[in-house]
């Protein structure tokens, strides 16, 4: 009895060691490693057969490079004539790359430049009108748009143009009349109508703009503009990161600016003065109504002169692009720049009298500046 009991329990080790066995044979099997495979030395076969251990949810898509700040997606008939236009003109004067692609729709088709720049703009907005849910193209461009928010984290902001965003979320309404039309259209599409019902529901469920609660519409755009630039402020501080110490000279910085209207950042070549200043006006730019970054103050006085340096810089504070050396001593121009908080930065000086008269222009700014 006793050499039987001895027995069974040897027996039962052994299955047990043979379970563990094969359990640790199959932690170290190829099949459950990725090794490192050259395709000169396996065949095709050999590269199809490997298994890969991941899912869809680990994998992360690298956004297209960005070439543009913002993309404006609207229904030309109801808006380009009017809102549209002076949101892209407003967009355009705060130094901000904006595509307005209206003229690239052709019949039912969205062109594939119109997708790539989708792809490569950092936010889009999104101009729903009366009619913008009977235009193909511009639910095709939603679909693509929602897909880039989800695929590159795009920025994406609804701006409800004179109609109510419940409208755009149950189709019902004047807008839902334009949808029903294209539906009926492509009835035999369900899948892909079904993507433009997501598309809205999802789009409307963003924060966003009403145009009927913001008037006038000049109050709006301002409104809007900032936002965005702040917006991408946001998100191109990532950039900065990991410069080490420089959070620390941006509040000391920040907390000069709170006290003095110049603020001068000096010390030996090469300790990073330039990349503090642009970070700082990266950091603060969107706070202002018109900024300007002056790239190699020395270089530029040496080449073109201090009358032209000082007449690019008024240019771009004031958005004329006609002003000449002439003008800027004129009571008119002095105005205008009275009427902006502006944010200018002189970056690489080392002759204190050409910049006296430069940072003399400060004068003429609006308070805040």
């Amino acid at each position: 009895m006793d050499a039987t009991i001895a027995l069974m329990l040897i027996e039962a080790v052994l299955i047990l060691l043979a379970i563990l066995i094969y359990k640790a044979v199959r932690l170290i099997s190829p099949l459950h490693t990725i090794r490192p495979i050259s395709i000169h030395e396996s065949s095709k076969d050999d590269v199809d057969s490997i298994p890969m251990v991941c899912s869809p949810s680990n994998i992360i898509v690298a956004p297209p490079t960005t070439n543009y700040d913002v993309f404006l997606s609207f229904r030309g008939k109801d808006t380009h004539d009017s809102f549209s236009s002076y949101l892209y003109e407003a967009l355009c004067d705060a130094n901000l790359q904006t595509f307005m692609g209206h003229k690239l729709h052709k019949g039912d088709h969205i062109s594939p430049v119109l997708l790539k720049t989708i792809e490569e703009s950092e936010i889009s907005l999104i101009i729903f009108s009366k009619d913008y849910a009977s235009s193909t193209c511009c639910m095709d461009e939603l679909v693509h748009i929602m897909s880039c928010r989800d695929k590159y984290q795009r920025v994406v902001i609804p701006i409800f143009y004179d109609i109510d965003p419940s409208n755009v979320r149950k189709q019902n309404g004047s807008f839902g009349d334009g949808f029903a039309k294209i539906k009926q259209r492509f009835s035999h599409n369900q899948e892909k109508v079904q993507n433009w019902t997501n598309a809205l529901i999802q789009s409307t469920n963003l924060s966003g703009w009403d145009s009927k609660n913001i008037r006038p519409e000049s109050k709006l755009i301002k409104k809007i503009v900032k936002d965005i630039l702040s917006k991408l402020n946001g998100k191109s501080s990532f950039h900065f990161e990991g410069l080490v110490g420089i959070d620390h000279h941006i509040q000391k910085i920040e907390e000069l600016l709170g006290k003095a209207r110049i603020v001068g950042i000096w010390g030996m070549g090469g300790i990073g003065k330039s990349t503090l200043a642009r970070v700082v006006f990266h950091e603060l730019k969107a706070q202002f109504e018109a900024f300007s970054f002056v790239e190699d103050v020395r270089e530029q006085l040496a080449i073109i002169g201090f009358d032209r340096l000082q007449k690019e810089c008024l240019k771009e504070l004031i958005k004329d692009k006609d002003i000449n050396v002439f003008d800027i001593e004129s009571s008119f121009v002095r105005s205008r720049l009275q009427r902006r908080k502006v944010l200018l930065i002189l970056d690489d000086v080392d002759n204190s009298l050409p910049v006296e008269d430069l940072t003399e222009m400060y004068r003429w700014f609006g308070e805040g500046s």
